[in-house]
């Protein structure tokens, strides 16, 4: 719990907020309440939670205190901000310079490691390489060809075309 602590203030004292993140990501993710099977056939609940992993022990335990197969928002919400604290965290560890970079590719790159988790993220080694140097025309080129910019659907297209306005916001 004191390292959750310690990481939603470290989101909080940058620029930006922990809801900023949050709304971004289940903008993609979207929300359920109830169990479904994603795409790749996992079993999955609230916020793209899946329900297998050591990663998601606190999403079974909301079954276990809750006792139904429905997750509440308030439930969703916690969960999900738990997580994206996790990841910002993680974003942190392999991009020193992410509290530098401009707004949009903080949260294309927190978006990126919730969707792929940390080691799915960590093979995008060029794009990572490439937003370590601020070279931010070849962090969206290398996203642009990577397959999940083909997977990813409307989401990749939006992350990769975002990237083109120059504006930080």
């Amino acid at each position: 719990m004191k390292t959750i602590f310690i990481l939603l203030f470290a989101v909080s004292a940058s620029a930006q907020t922990l809801s900023d993140y949050t709304q971004f990501i289940e903008r993609w993710e979207g929300r359920r309440h109830a169990l479904y099977t994603d795409s790749r056939g996992n079993v999955t609940i609230g916020v793209g939670f899946h329900m297998i992993g050591d990663t998601d022990k606190i999403v079974r335990k909301m079954f276990v205190i809750n006792g139904k197969e429905k997750l509440t928002d308030k439930q969703i919400d916690r969960i999900l901000s738990e997580k994206v604290t996790i990841c910002i965290g993680d974003v942190r560890t392999v991009i020193p310079n992410f509290d530098t970079i401009p707004y949009k590719y903080k949260l294309i790159c927190a978006d990126l490691r919730y969707q792929l988790g940390p080691t799915g993220f960590r093979k995008f080694k060029r794009a990572i390489a490439a937003i370590k140097k601020n070279d931010f025309d070849k962090f969206r080129l290398e996203l642009r060809q990577s397959l999940w910019y083909i997977q990813s659907g409307n989401r990749g297209k939006h992350h990769v075309s975002s990237q083109n306005r120059r504006k930080t916001n």
